[in-house]
């Protein structure tokens, strides 16, 4: 196992997505056209792109959510008493961390394994465009795009399949919580960037030439698939409706601070799982709460993260159905907001 860093560097917060009661076992509710969609129709359309696009994801009752953390935060520390609800003290989220990485991993390492049937094939196509960019900007004449899509993609699997992995209990019988050290390996632009560098040294051909000659090439390789995997990482999430992926991770009361943590990783330090808070919006007298490392400005960083993650929502929910529609041009403006 490669080692990790911890990176801090905050980017910003998430918000929460509202479980919806299915009416009917077989049905889904689609909120943008007002219509009930036969489940079991979902079904054929699976292999087109090998996601099941989600119809029970509701722009405005996440947006509503994050304004009302918004709020609570300018309530201040004398307000926070009141804040806090009585029901936490009843319910433990301590498992949400573990099933949330479990299913997110289980997701990614499927489609990173069939790659040229699954959606990613339409991201890395278009990371695969920017790092040919890169090499032209270096006097380099580009490399053939299947090889720089392959080379991603060996890359990805190989970082996911370590993270799930270590959330395995057959290889991992201690597992109990996800520590920060293991959500860094795919969440943490340092660690992945560490364990990106390390997995490239195994890839053959000319990019791996190039990368052994050029380590600028190298640390932009690693940077793009980062934000290419962050971004396949939000859609998968926000648009999967399949009831064992995306449905079932949006489903978690804490999905919102799981998104969080996924483009903030330092708030990771900060989160109380078992109430399913971070510091300064808990109880005021935990151990996360207590914290001497806690920033001074951590509720301002909190709002900040809020505001960014408003944006790439707006953003990640204008992605089509058919992933097969996406132009390149899209792709690179939302991967404009990660880089």
């Amino acid at each position: 196992m490669f080692q990790m860093d911890i990176e801090f560097d905050l980017l910003s917060e998430s918000s929460g997505f509202q479980k919806v009661a299915d009416l009917n076992q077989n049905f889904e509710f689609d909120f943008y056209n007002a219509q009930m969609i036969q489940y079991d129709n979902l079904k054929p359309q699976m292999p087109l792109y090998d996601l099941e696009f989600a119809s029970d994801f509701k722009q405005e009752e996440l947006m509503a959510k994050i304004e009302l953390s918004d709020s609570t935060d300018a309530l201040g520390e004398e307000s926070t008493p009141d804040y806090v609800p009585n029901m936490l003290s009843a319910k433990n989220y301590s498992k949400d961390g573990l099933k949330f990485s479990r299913r997110i991993a289980k997701m990614m390492t499927k489609h990173l394994g069939t790659v040229a049937d699954s959606f990613v094939n339409v991201y890395l196509g278009a990371s695969a465009s920017v790092i040919n960019s890169i090499l032209c900007s270096y006097g380099i004449e580009g490399i053939s795009k299947d090889e720089v899509v392959k080379a991603q993609q060996e890359v990805l699997a190989t970082i996911w399949g370590e993270f799930k992995n270590i959330l395995s209990y057959n290889k991992n019988k201690k597992i109990c919580i996800v520590k920060a050290e293991y959500w860094n390996i795919v969440f943490c632009k340092q660690t992945f960037t560490g364990l990106a560098k390390e997995t490239c040294k195994a890839l053959k051909g000319e990019l791996a030439k190039l990368f052994a000659g050029f380590e600028g090439i190298l640390n932009a390789f690693c940077e793009v698939i980062f934000a290419i995997h962050q971004l396949m990482t939000f859609t998968a999430i926000i648009k999967d409706g399949s009831a064992k992926g995306g449905q079932s991770m949006r489903e978690l009361e804490t999905i919102d601070n799981m998104l969080l943590m996924i483009v903030n990783p330092k708030l990771f330090e900060f989160y109380n799982h078992r109430s399913g808070k971070f510091a300064s919006e808990c109880c005021g007298k935990c151990k996360i709460c207590r914290s001497r490392s806690i920033p001074l400005d951590f509720t301002a960083v909190l709002q900040d993260a809020r505001n960014k993650l408003k944006m790439i929502i707006n953003e990640v929910v204008q992605i089509p159905s058919n992933a097969a529609l996406m132009r390149e041009d899209q792709i690179m403006s939302l991967l404009c907001l990660l880089l």
